[in-house]
């Protein structure tokens, strides 16, 4: 199994006919699982690492909470603790590999973040 990033991941990930997007909020270090259509996810779809890319540093966690409250059936957040301390405003990507109920690894992105500053 590698422990790297794919920097080749899609910003869009096709599961049972479901649109799967990716929203990160690297300041929270937190992320959202979104479907694009509203149906609801797979509630067997696992967030098994998370990385954020910013030129050529890496950071990566595979240490990962879902959390409850916000989350509802076509969106999940997830939470991580002691995310990167990098320069406010400087753009990131984020990358996650999910594992599925079949077992099958996917890779998802969301690119150029802009990390905002903590209030």
């Amino acid at each position: 199994m590698s422990c790297l990033p794919r920097r080749d991941a899609q910003e869009t990930l096709v599961i049972n006919d479901e649109v799967i997007r990716l929203k990160a909020f690297p300041w929270q270090n937190r992320i959202r699982l979104i479907s694009e259509h509203g149906t609801p996810l797979p509630l067997t779809l696992r967030v098994q690492a998370i990385w954020m890319l910013q030129d050529s540093q890496i950071w990566n966690v595979d240490a990962i909470e879902e959390t409850v409250g916000e989350s509802n059936g076509s969106s999940r957040d997830f939470l991580v603790h002691d995310g990167p301390n990098w320069e406010s405003m400087t753009p990131a990507d984020v990358v996650i590999k999910l594992r599925d109920d079949k077992g099958a690894i996917h890779f998802l992105a969301v690119r150029h973040q802009r990390i905002a500053a903590v209030e």
